[in-house]
């Protein structure tokens, strides 16, 4: 068993122990890389050696482990980072995201958290793309002062046995089958395009 291995090793049990990244040097994912190589160009000579085959092996099962485990780890940090600092509503950062970044990261894995930290804001300013366009105040505003221009009687049909809280923010019901009761507009509405009761004109 050579050093390089060994030291494969000492970052398996190390990346399965600890939370955060181990260190492993900006030329880790070179050397493992060129360490491969040399063990292929060993066993293209002697094809017959099962020790190196076995050697070979053990090194693409403790790689595949070491790399797996440290993407998950940094898509994990990337995540809580974003949803910690990128409000899905008001889209104001409230640390530096490059800050927060873990700590160990190889210059690929850079690469990798940064591009997971831009697609995941790329993906929360896009999921309700009509708070771009209205204030959320705004369309409150809109439906308070809808309310207030307009109240409608109906006729219930259906019994509402506990109370509701209109668009107008005042408490109504409960309501009884037959009973005529004033509503503001949209509520109203909400009543008569359920089948739970009809407009009365007066």
């Amino acid at each position: 068993m050579d050093d390089f291995f060994r030291e494969l090793r000492r970052i398996q049990k190390k990346e399965r122990s600890e939370s955060g990244l181990a260190r492993v040097g900006d030329d880790f994912y070179k050397k493992t890389y060129d360490y491969m190589r040399k063990l292929m160009s060993t066993l293209s000579r002697d094809p017959l050696n099962t020790r190196g085959h076995h050697l070979l092996m053990d090194v693409q099962r403790i790689t595949m482990e070491i790399c797996e485990r440290r993407e998950h780890k940094i898509t994990d940090i990337a995540l809580m980072n974003v949803q910690r600092s990128y409000n899905l509503f008001n889209k104001k950062p409230k640390l530096d995201l490059e800050d927060a970044s873990p700590i160990n990261l190889t210059p690929e894995e850079k690469k990798l958290y940064s591009s997971i930290i831009t697609l995941l804001i790329d993906h929360r300013s896009k999921i309700f793309p009509i708070l771009q366009k209205a204030d959320t105040k705004k369309i409150e505003e809109k439906i308070k002062e809808s309310a207030d221009n307009g109240i409608e009687t109906i006729i219930v049909y259906d019994e509402v046995p506990s109370t509701i809280v209109g668009v107008d923010e005042k408490v109504y019901g409960p309501f009884k089958p037959q009973d005529v009761v004033r509503l503001p507009s949209i509520t109203a509405k909400i009543f008569v395009n359920s089948g739970k009761g009809r407009f009365i004109k007066h």
